[in-house]
């Protein structure tokens, strides 16, 4: 829910853990594998039932836009944590950084 309502995604499928997939009863009932559309692009994510470890993930939206890469920014942050604001690299675009609600790395970048 939280990435469809960020990008204004459609749930293109989903599948439930149930008993006979997961010897963890409290997975039960959960999204196991579900796809997101996101205009032409699709988006698998899985929940392989083991404790969350986001440190070596990240990802990084590239948006023309200045409006619309700092209103992606701060609803990226908004149940997570703002990094850093934009800043101009000197040698480079505009990036700002935030952590969403699930430790998951997010760098926006206006091109």
């Amino acid at each position: 829910e939280t990435y469809k309502s960020l990008f204004g995604a459609e749930l293109g499928f989903e599948v439930l853990f149930t008993e006979e997939t997961t010897n963890n009863p409290a997975l039960v009932g959960k999204v196991y594998h579900a796809e997101l559309k996101i205009g032409n692009l699709n988006l698998y994510l899985t929940d392989r039932g083991t404790p969350p470890s986001f440190k070596s993930i990240g990802f990084v939206l590239e948006i023309d836009d200045e409006d619309e890469a700092r209103n992606y920014l701060a609803k990226i942050a908004q149940n997570g944590k703002l990094v850093s604001g934009f800043k101009k690299n000197p040698v480079g675009p505009t990036i700002g950084s935030a952590e969403d609600q699930f430790g998951i790395s997010w760098d926006v970048v206006i091109v």
